[in-house]
């Protein structure tokens, strides 16, 4: 379940994590394997603490969920801090994988492995990023 800001009057009385915004940067997606760039900011009134901004590409992963098959980890690559935004490239192993359809992308604590989409909402901080393809 995602819960949209400001969508629900009610959603504090629902019992669904909350996660920072995820958005993939890269435009028309298509059906090759590649480099794809996202971003995510951390709210204004955080303020990142300088060891988390030195540690971001060895704590954090990008999990990519299609279908029911088992979730793939991707390591965060060429990160780029400005203020409070974080900007990053991820390989999109798209023919490895066959990641046809809806593939839905969350930035996560660690490097997993996850056994399914369950596993991956127990570790996200910022997402989903939609990716559709076909």
């Amino acid at each position: 379940m995602v819960d949209v800001p400001n969508s629900c009057p009610n959603s504090k009385d629902i019992a669904v994590p909350i996660f920072g915004a995820l958005n993939v940067k890269t435009p028309n997606v298509g059906p090759n394997t590649t480099t794809l760039d996202f971003s995510y900011a951390y709210a204004t009134s955080t303020t990142m603490p300088e060891a988390m901004e030195q540690n971001i590409e060895q704590t954090m992963s990008l999990v990519l969920i299609n279908q029911q098959n088992v979730p793939v980890v991707e390591p965060l690559q060429d990160v780029r801090i400005e203020g409070s935004q974080v900007d990053f490239s991820v390989g999109f192993p798209y023919q490895e994988y066959e990641l046809n359809g809806l593939t839905i992308a969350a930035v996560v604590h660690g490097s997993g492995p996850f056994a399914n989409a369950s596993d991956v909402a127990m570790s996200t901080v910022f997402g989903p990023a939609l990716i559709e393809i076909n």
